[in-house]
């Protein structure tokens, strides 16, 4: 028997998704730079990743087996294949629109990226690398519940988090591990965060009060805002400036969207199934993203839309950004059963109940 979806779980993870396209589409580009102010990235990224991480946290129970198999097939597999396929994108884009000798070159230097599994550049990796990207993501996912897990076999999981968390925070600072293990350590906090608030029932009505509520998006602000400088919390880098303190900056930036998720499941129909399907999806649509933003020569395509059309480049650009990973995803899904369930894990026989 199929467990029943938690709703409103599902729209979280679509904002995650959603502030994850909107951080990068709107921040890491030239072409939209002028358009979004550039202050608001330092609160998307606070808590887009962390999103994700706490509406994972909310389904894991201390008494499940930690299965490599199952954490393998879920996440290490489509890390691998994300990879492979940002390998293959990289060596034909070089060879249409670069320097056909250096396509070898090219390909290497994602594959060690995949290999090492930063998702940034760091100078204190135990060599030069370059950095993968966005997938990075998965990486420590796998890493953060293998933590979870292991600090829940013990009596005191609540204080070893904390202190996993800080040893992957300060650790970091003079040795950048591969596979973006530090990045993962951190992330067991946050996952705890949302099973601590499965366990405990505090995103039912009215289990927190109003005027608590009030201080999640009070204390978010300032956090970020001044504690935060302008370095911001990144949590690619394991980049919490001021540790513990930035990191319930986000704690408390998540917890400010719970009540607009369930504001929308309840309330907002059409628009809460849409957000629902997202929410499902989230897998395919965050990897198929991931190789556009940093595989394909966006900004070029944007202004060759552009000239060939008259429109104003930052449409072409979203279009390229929103619509083409939409369409990868749509492709994936019609691939045979054993190569779209990479990405769509329990596919079905329609689109909408894949999960």
């Amino acid at each position: 028997m199929t467990k029943a979806r938690i709703h409103y779980i599902d729209i979280l993870k679509a904002f995650a998704i959603i502030l994850i396209f909107f951080g990068h589409i709107g921040f890491n580009w030239s072409i939209v730079k002028d358009v979004i102010p550039s202050e608001i990235s330092l609160y998307v990224f606070s808590i887009n990743v962390v999103l994700f991480w706490l509406a994972s946290g909310f389904f894991l129970k201390p008494t499940s087996k930690w299965s490599l198999k199952k954490e393998a097939r879920s996440i290490l597999l489509p890390y691998a294949v994300t990879a492979l396929l940002a390998v293959i994108i990289t060596a034909i884009v070089v060879f249409v629109l670069g320097d056909p000798t250096t396509v070898g070159s090219g390909a290497w230097d994602v594959f060690m990226a995949a290999v090492y599994g930063t998702g940034s550049r760091s100078d204190v990796t135990l060599f030069p690398v370059s950095a993968i990207g966005g997938i990075w993501f998965l990486l420590a996912l796998f890493w953060g519940k293998l933590a979870w897990s292991l600090a829940h076999k013990t009596k005191y999981a609540s204080a070893i988090i904390i202190v996993i968390f800080l040893v992957g925070w300060y650790s970091s600072r003079y040795v950048f591990l591969p596979f973006s293990i530090q990045p993962g350590l951190c992330a067991s906090l946050f996952l705890h965060v949302g099973y601590l608030c499965n366990k405990h029932g505090l995103f039912e009505d009215k289990k927190i009060p109003i005027p608590i509520w009030i201080t999640f998006p009070i204390i978010w602000i300032t956090t970020i805002w001044w504690f935060g400088d302008s370095v911001g919390v990144y949590p690619v880098g394991c980049a919490y400036p001021h540790g513990l303190s930035d990191a319930v900056g986000a704690i408390c930036g998540c917890l400010c969207v719970v009540p607009l998720a369930k504001f929308i499941d309840k309330h907002l129909g059409q628009f809460g199934n849409f957000m629902q399907f997202v929410g499902r999806n989230t897998l395919v649509l965050f990897c198929m993203h991931i190789l556009i933003i940093d595989r394909f020569p966006v900004e070029t395509l944007a202004y060759g839309i552009t000239s060939s059309t008259g429109i104003p480049p930052i449409v072409g650009f979203l279009v390229i950004q929103l619509l083409v990973p939409i369409a990868m995803s749509a492709l994936i899904y019609l691939l045979p059963r054993p190569l779209a369930r990479i990405y769509f894990p329990q596919k079905q026989t329609r689109l909408k109940q894949a999960v």
